[in-house]
Formats: structure tokens, C-alpha cells, sequence
């Protein structure tokens, strides 16, 4: 059984390292690299926090956890969508119209690049309140 302090810390510690990853893959797409950062930063302010245990700490590791499966999803739905098109310009189709399917993938890419940005600005949000808060 852990105790609380090394819980606390490795919370901090997966979101400063997950939102590097995050912000390293997403470097070309500003919206996954700001998710990232945001991570990061968040996770930066819960490392320096002292001896305070985290309040909120639910809330925290379910924005953690939304930010790594948009990201994860983003990345395999992008390959996905790059697949798909390859094959689509393979079978000689005409580069002016694009099916319905790719642009519900990229509608779809984009919501998980929302989801990831959400993810990462409000786990950066519950660390702010977490350092501002004077228990």
C-alpha cells in the first residue's frame, strides 16, 4: 500500500511526463501542443506543491487520463485517416471529391484534438487551484 504523498507525487510525475510526450508528438499541430504543455504545467505546479496533499485528486487523474486517450486516439486516427485516403487515391478516385467517410474521420480527429487540449488545460486548471489554495 502506498501512502498518500507518493501517490500525490506520482500524479505529479505522469502528468509532467505525459504532457512532454503529448507536446513532443503534437509539435506540427498547435491545438495537441498546447494540451500538452498545459499537461505539463500542470503537472510541474502539482511536483513543486510541498508537503499539501492534493485536493480534487479524482478529478485530476480522469483529466489525465482524457488527455492521454485523446492524444492516443488523435495519433491512431490520423494514421487511420492517412491510410484511408492513400487507398482512396490508389483506387484512381478523383483528387477533387473526397468521400463522406474522410470527413467524418477528420471531424472526428478534431474532436479528439479538442478532448486532448480540454484534458490537459483542465488538469493545468485543478493544479492552479491546488497551488493557490492555502490548505
Amino acid at each position: 500500500m502506498t501512502s498518500p504523498e507518493r501517490r500525490d507525487d506520482a500524479l505529479a510525475i505522469a502528468a509532467l511526463l505525459a504532457g512532454i510526450g503529448i507536446a513532443f508528438l503534437g509539435r506540427k499541430i498547435l491545438i495537441e501542443m498546447v494540451g500538452g504543455i498545459g499537461l505539463g504545467l500542470g503537472g510541474a505546479l502539482l511536483a513543486i506543491r510541498g508537503g499539501k496533499p492534493i485536493q480534487g485528486r479524482s478529478w485530476l487523474v480522469l483529466a489525465l487520463v482524457l488527455a492521454i486517450f485523446a492524444a492516443l486516439s488523435a495519433g491512431s486516427l490520423e494514421l487511420y485517416e492517412e491510410w484511408s485516403a492513400g487507398q482512396w487515391l490508389a483506387e484512381g478516385a478523383p483528387t477533387g471529391a473526397a468521400p463522406d467517410e474522410l470527413y467524418k474521420l477528420h471531424r472526428t480527429l478534431a474532436g479528439a484534438r479538442i478532448a486532448c487540449l480540454a484534458g490537459g488545460l483542465t488538469f493545468l486548471l485543478g493544479a492552479v487551484a491546488n497551488k493557490i489554495s492555502g490548505k
